[in-house]
């Protein structure tokens, strides 16, 4: 699954980009949009890769994402 663009005033006046993209991981999209600020896309794009390195991602849940990312088998 895609999300929207997190970046939406919806999801950006409760939440930091970088509690969105992990949250939105969690709760199974495979991708995150973030589309206009290339500062915000590098916040979230680091907030996700710390939590995977800190070990607070399942393994397999981010295999099943690779795979389905990779298959192009996304709900779009």
């Amino acid at each position: 699954m895609v999300t929207d663009d997190l970046e939406m005033g919806a999801i950006a006046k409760h939440c930091e980009i970088e509690a969105a993209v992990v949250r939105a991981f969690i709760a199974g999209n495979d991708m995150m949009l973030i589309c206009a600020r290339p500062d915000i896309i590098r916040r979230g794009y680091h907030a996700l890769l710390r939590t995977a390195q800190d070990g607070k991602l399942p393994k397999d849940r981010m295999r099943a994402s690779l795979k389905r990312i990779a298959r192009d088998e996304v709900d779009y």
